[in-house]
């Protein structure tokens, strides 16, 4: 069981640093692929928009530190400066824009209040902390399955700070054995007594 649990935690490690490289690959191998279009023209690199987006694209993904390392052909700040210039304006939506801000918020305020509140909630914070972070989730169907896990044992299994450390009874009286109810794969545990 050890074994596999390490084995689980080494693959995981290693997916994360393969991760980074590989976005650092991918860079590389679209530098080449622009400089060899450009030494096809000419001696000279001069760009299209559509390579500098494409460059750009690439290199926003990295650390700066890691595209500090593997630009070749042009300065970082001259490839963010095209990400900002040719892929983020793009987005931006502000020449669109036809309401302003007061009218905007005015027209959104009761959602937004409710958005903020919800950001605010404790229950959301300790979701977050104290069970989603801990865990790599694949799908809806994983997803559903913890908050229903981290829900039953938030309202029914855990230490009430508010309520003096009292916890709802599970199984009547005080005479039988100490058991232990994990949910999602032992990351949340409860001690009860088991029903005489």
């Amino acid at each position: 069981m050890k074994q596999n649990l390490w084995l689980t935690m080494v693959t995981c490690l290693a997916y994360c640093l393969d991760k980074e490289l590989w976005r650092a690959i991918e860079y590389l191998k679209e530098q080449v692929r622009v400089l060899k279009e450009q030494q096809e023209k000419d001696k000279r690199i001069l760009l299209d928009n559509r390579q500098r987006t494409r460059l750009a694209a690439k290199a926003k993904r990295l650390t700066r530190e890691l595209l500090e390392e593997t630009t070749i052909l042009f300065t970082p700040d001259t490839i963010l400066g095209w990400y900002r210039k040719l892929i983020a304006q793009k987005y931006d939506g502000s020449a669109n824009r036809k309401t302003t801000w007061k009218e905007f918020l005015r027209s959104h305020w009761n959602v937004l209040v409710a958005c903020d509140f919800f950001s605010i909630e404790r229950l959301v914070r300790s979701i977050k902390e104290g069970c989603l972070s801990q865990l790599i989730l694949s799908s809806e169907a994983q997803l559903r399955y913890v908050l229903s896990e981290y829900l039953q044992y938030y309202h029914h299994e855990r230490i009430h700070q508010g309520i003096n450390r009292i916890i709802e009874p599970q199984h009547g009286g005080n005479q039988g054995d100490i058991i232990c109810i994990e949910r999602p794969g032992g990351l949340l545990k409860s001690y009860h007594r088991k029903a005489a």
